[in-house]
């Protein structure tokens, strides 16, 4: 009875790699089923880390853009405020120079 070898194939992962083709390139492999086992735990953990990831994450992108869209609006408040202060001193300035000529008391 002769025994069929199978033989390893090493190909680069990249973007174009779909899972059923890794899944088919390390099925064949000649890595040992301890090994398939210890590679699949290991995939899992790391699943699970970024499900803790997305879960503490949260809502945190809408509560930033809840801030950023609450700082914007301050901004413009201060931009106003500002604008009408310098309105105030520009007329202060105006009533200075034109008071010259009046009797203050």
């Amino acid at each position: 009875m002769a025994t069929k070898k199978i033989k390893k194939v090493e190909t680069p992962i990249d973007q174009r790699e779909t899972f059923v083709s890794l899944q088919k390139s390390f099925a064949d492999s000649e890595i040992s089923v301890e090994e398939k086992l210890k590679t699949l735990y290991a995939l899992q953990e790391a699943d699970s880390a970024i499900d803790k990831i997305v879960q503490l994450r949260g809502e945190l992108p809408a509560e930033v853009e809840t801030l950023e869209n609450e700082l914007a609006d301050l901004k413009a408040r201060l931009a106003q405020g500002t604008a009408v202060i310098d309105a105030y001193n520009q007329t202060i300035a105006e009533k200075k120079a034109h008071g010259d000529d009046a009797n203050f008391g």
